[in-house]
């Protein structure tokens, strides 16, 4: 897995919306199978907890997991093969019930870089490990071939993956072949599919991470774009897998000091001034609560006033002096008039990081929201300016090097790696940029602010604060990613995936970085919330139970599916926060319990529906509605 920012471009569906609606082949399969998967590096530095680890996969439910076969590690010195590890790692699997996906290539030795001109030797790895390992049954062809250099060109994956599964089916007919996780589907996927890929393969393999973005708002629209592109290539009837995705649950320092001290320059950081929060479940705009929580920011005694986007109509900068954005680079495009009144009439915007404010527009198209890269013309708008090292050839990619502005102090903390840089460009006469962080390169040639004030004093009288850290902003807490989780599985099975693997099991957790938190357990193997999660999702959907069938109502959102049992289960919850709501209940409820499989009491006509899922379980006439 690689750390990609944005990945598609459709991210939500509005209305009613039902995902379980089949796409030509997508939904032949009345029954699911064993859907649950998970990614760990069991041949690597996981290997010493190998067994453990295995065992908490088997007692979660999780019946497949997915890891590399690395390459120079089964043959580090060229014609001598050592597949110890690898051994051990399909042994202990199948002890443990549990289907091995090998990523075929993993790490590659130097010696055959390039692959392309390497072919001979890819060719014998290929039948080395096919007939070393026989009851292995599906193989994935190289991983995020769109995201690593040599395969950037779709041109080029297309006939090495036509020629892979070719020697693949040579070696072992039998053997299934599926694509590389492809971490950016769109045009990269269409032309992979017209350069052979599509005759290729038995399975189309993505990576659809959205770690600054619900589920809600884009898996489902993102699923059923990939299911047409396969329709028009013949591929309807084939499976669709995702073998990545996932949240993080890094931990963003402590920023209440650096934002009290930067809004003490504006007189806005007293606990009696209220801060207003956007939240929409229209666009899934919200300020908060997603990457960013507001008690990292602001004092316990502060108090929060939250709006719809409609509502920036008549946001009064004089009674809410303070509006903090969503740190996600976005904002719909069709309320920047409001937002920029706001400004004039001299509110402060404050953007608490996740990388370049108003970059990128959300706006509404075919029933769906796209995002698109917003263009100079709203950073000149609202006065503010940005670079990066794609517009600078100066500015570094990333960099460590960062000090405070004279007039804070020192010991205040903040985020230790930055990437993306403010500038002055579009400030009007009368307008300032207030430095509060500045960032360097190592040799200290190039720098830029990364939190600063935009102070107006032109057309615009207001103040935007922006931060600029990224990694900081791209994780969620523990309890979200446990809330995440199994909202993703239902939405991906709803839309006619077969087979979903969350990265990762295991955290590494030897840094605050985002990579180093992926897991759904600690470093030390104890279980996050997203550990129970899954548990409670795989008890209340095992294997072969019906396919889940998803629909949403205002902002209730209902899966529904029997069990091999017969029994009837409906999940329910909303995208975000508590909201109350009526229900028809018909037939008899066995037992209700929470997204973690703690028990809840009976329920009601009227339920309280959260972010978090609550599952209720009957009898085959069980039926659930929102009225």
């Amino acid at each position: 897995m690689k750390g990609v920012n944005m990945r598609f471009t459709i991210f939500g569906m509005l209305g009613i919306l039902l995902w379980g609606i089949a796409l030509d082949g997508a939904e032949k399969n009345t029954t699911i199978g064993n859907p649950y998967g998970i990614c760990a590096h069991l041949n690597r530095w996981e290997y010493k907890q190998l067994s453990r680890e295995l065992e908490l996969m088997k007692q979660a439910g999780i019946g497949n997991v997915r890891t590399d076969l690395d390459w120079n590690q089964l043959e580090a010195e060229k014609g001598k093969w050592n597949f110890e590890r690898w051994d051990a790692v399909v042994e202990e699997a199948e002890k443990n019930g549990i289907a091995v996906l090998p990523i075929l290539g993993g790490a590659l030795p130097q010696r055959e870089l390039p692959l392309l001109e390497h072919m001979d030797s890819w060719r014998n790895y290929l039948k080395t490990v096919l007939l070393h390992y026989p009851r292995i049954s599906h193989w994935e062809v190289v991983n995020e071939p769109d995201l690593s250099s040599e395969f950037s060109k779709a041109e080029k994956y297309g006939p090495f993956l036509l020629e892979s599964a070719r020697m693949i089916k040579h070696v072992r007919p039998e053997a299934t072949v599926m694509t590389g996780g492809f971490g950016s589907a769109s045009s990269y996927l269409e032309r992979v599919l017209e350069s052979g890929g599509a005759e290729a393969v038995e399975i189309l393999n993505l990576h659809t991470y959205y770690w600054k973005l619900f589920p809600e708002s884009a898996l489902g629209a993102e699923l059923q774009g990939v299911r047409k592109q396969m329709v028009k290539h013949g591929m309807g009837d084939k499976e669709l897998w995702i073998t990545e995705t996932g949240y993080a649950t890094s931990r963003c320092v402590d920023m209440k000091p650096i934002t009290a001290a930067v809004l003490g320059k504006l007189n806005l950081d007293k606990d009696n001034i209220p801060v207003a929060l956007i939240r929409d479940t229209e666009y899934y705009y919200c300020s908060d609560r997603l990457n960013c929580d507001r008690e990292n920011f602001f004092s316990g005694k502060k108090n929060f006033h939250e709006i719809s986007l409609k509502e920036l109509k008549t946001l009064s900068p004089e009674q809410y002096p303070l509006l903090m954005l969503a740190p996600n680079e976005s904002f719909p495009m069709d309320y920047r008039n409001e937002l920029l009144n706001y400004v004039k009439e001299g509110g402060t915007l404050f953007v608490p990081g996740g990388g370049i404010p108003l970059y990128f527009n959300l706006r509404k198209q075919n029933g769906a929201v796209v995002q698109e890269v917003a263009g100079e013309w709203i950073q000149k708008m609202f006065h503010i300016g940005w670079e990066a090292f794609w517009t600078n050839p100066q500015a570094p990619a990333s960099t460590h090097v960062q000090e405070i502005a004279s007039g804070f102090s020192k010991d205040i903390p903040f985020p230790d790696v930055v990437g993306r840089y403010l500038s002055k460009r579009n400030l009007k006469p009368g307008d300032e940029l207030i430095p509060v962080v500045t960032a360097y390169s190592k040799d200290r040639s190039y720098s830029a602010p990364v939190a600063a004030i935009y102070k107006f004093n032109s057309e615009l009288k207001g103040n935007i604060v922006v931060f600029t850290w990224m990694d900081a902003m791209e994780s969620v807490s523990r309890e979200t990613q446990g809330k995440f989780l199994p909202r993703t599985y239902l939405i991906a099975l709803s839309s006619g995936v077969d087979k979903l693997f969350w990265y990762s099991f295991r955290s590494m957790g030897e840094n605050e970085s985002r990579e180093h938190h992926f897991g759904i357990v600690e470093r030390d193997l104890t279980p996050k919330p997203a550990y129970y999660a899954y548990k409670t999702l795989t008890e209340h959907c095992p294997p072969h139970s019906t396919r889940p069938v998803l629909s949403k109502k205002g902002e209730f959102y209902i899966a529904s599916w029997s069990k091999p049992d017969g029994d009837k289960v409906y999940a329910i919850w909303c995208f975000q926060g508590s909201k109350s709501g009526k229900f028809r209940i018909e037939g008899v409820v066995k037992g209700v319990k929470d997204h973690l499989g703690n028990r809840l009491p009976a329920v009601g006509d009227v339920m309280q529906i959260s972010d978090s899922i609550t599952y209720l379980t009957g009898d085959s006439a069980l039926s659930v509605m929102c009225e």
